[in-house]
């Protein structure tokens, strides 16, 4: 069997050779001798071998070489627009109450989200942890050391239950954007947070032993359950 790769940016490039010639997929398939299918396959996620790309890179008149360099420059150009559209957080997992009073402090704006396929145990709890973080945010440039010590308290009795469900707490922060009239914005501080099961396989564990999962959030949404998770 031939190994095959797949390459989405080598989709895209493809795609445009091939319509750039005002070539079918058929046509294509013909010229390269190739089915329609191993055609459809490439151009939807990039699957291929290598005998697949040479075939097809001679079809277009091309060398393997230049199409896989179209590739990397469609790469490059897809990172710079991610990196535009959206933030990057690091969320690491929160253990102690304090860890998740200091995160709030100083954020504007909390943005939640939890997986699924969660219990019903697991979900009730993780509602009330959510209520608890909102509600704490709303007072907390106003309280005493006293009393952030108590949130502090209350919050890791919280960590304590979610962590007998098998439930984990993630969490960062990054700058979002709020769209005003007359093409200004606002730029508030975000506080971010996940609550996932612990046996979640996009936990990555340090060498340290620190757990995190990065997170991928549209700068200019600010609403709820709009983050993408690795």
């Amino acid at each position: 069997m031939k190994a095959e790769t797949n390459n989405p940016h080598l989709a895209v490039i493809i795609r445009e050779e091939r319509e750039k010639r005002n070539l079918t997929q058929e046509h294509l398939a013909e010229l390269s001798e190739l089915s329609c299918r191993t055609i459809q396959r490439l151009e939807s996620v990039g699957t291929h071998s290598q005998e697949t790309l040479m075939a097809v890179a001679e079809a277009f008149g091309l060398d393997c070489k230049d199409l896989l360099r179209l590739a990397e420059d469609e790469a490059r150009k897809s990172s710079a627009a991610l990196k535009e559209a959206f933030a990057f957080v690091a969320m690491v997992r929160k253990q102690t109450g304090k860890a998740i009073l200091d995160l709030l402090t100083g954020c504007h704006v909390i943005q939640p989200d939890y997986a699924e396929n969660l219990s019903n145990n697991q979900n009730l709890c993780i509602t009330a942890t959510l209520a608890l973080i909102h509600d704490i945010s709303e007072i907390l440039h106003e309280v005493s050391p006293s009393d952030y010590l108590a949130l502090a308290g209350e919050l890791k009795e919280k960590l304590t239950e979610l962590k007998r469900l098998r439930v984990a707490i993630f969490a960062g922060s990054y700058i979002g954007r709020i769209g005003l009239h007359q093409g200004k914005e606002l730029k508030l501080r975000v506080a971010v947070f996940l609550l996932t099961s612990i046996t979640d396989p996009r936990i990555r564990r340090s060498g340290i032993g620190e757990e995190s999962i990065n997170g991928i959030i549209p700068k200019d949404d600010l609403s709820p359950r709009k983050s993408f998770w690795e």
